[in-house]
């Protein structure tokens, strides 16, 4: 999985350089495959050092994704929180879009059902 690209596709790319212009270098480490229930979870670690001087890293953020969602959160914890609160979003959605309209109760205006003639 190429979460690299992933990320500086996203709003997340403007933390980075953020971080990187205010005397620090962004170090990505190692991605980690975390199997949750039946799901896989990419967790990769984002640490801050000093661009001079004393190179101690200094955990800042957790990257995590799950199929094309992306979060970065400062806690695993708060992570998989943004991800399971997205997944419900985006659940939410499709069933939105899936459902068939509602007949109209009383009291409600009617349904227009929309059709294109034909020719």
């Amino acid at each position: 999985m190429d979460l690299k690209g992933t990320v500086f596709q996203t709003p997340l790319s403007q933390q980075f350089t953020l971080w990187n212009q205010m005397g620090s270098q962004v170090d990505r480490e190692k991605m980690i495959m975390l199997p949750i229930g039946e799901a896989i979870v990419y967790v990769q670690p984002v640490y801050l050092k000093a661009a001079v001087g004393v190179t101690i890293l200094q955990l800042q953020r957790l990257i995590l994704s799950k199929g094309e969602l992306v979060v970065m959160e400062p806690s695993l914890q708060d992570g998989l929180e943004a991800l399971n609160k997205r997944l419900k979003t985006i659940a939410a959605r499709e069933r939105r879009i899936k459902s068939p309209p509602r007949e109209a109760g009383p009291g409600a205006p009617p349904v227009t059902r929309l059709s294109i003639p034909a020719p």
